[in-house]
């Protein structure tokens, strides 16, 4: 399990860099728009998953 730590650590670390890469774009289409505090709810609750996802990976790692 030590071993694939490395592995499963760059892996979380693409998905949290894609997922905030994708929010920049959508918060940028959607600043003209008059739905920002929907959107920011919405990649608040993303972003509460993923930080989740995180922890559950860490400590099944340890």
């Amino acid at each position: 399990m030590r071993a694939n730590a490395p592995f499963l650590l760059r892996v979380v670390n693409g998905a949290l860099a894609n997922a905030t890469t994708l929010a920049k774009k959508i918060l940028f289409l959607r600043s003209r728009s008059k739905k920002s505090p929907l959107v920011i709810l919405f990649f608040g609750v993303l972003l509460y998953f993923i930080t989740k996802r995180t922890k559950l990976v860490s400590t099944y790692l340890h």
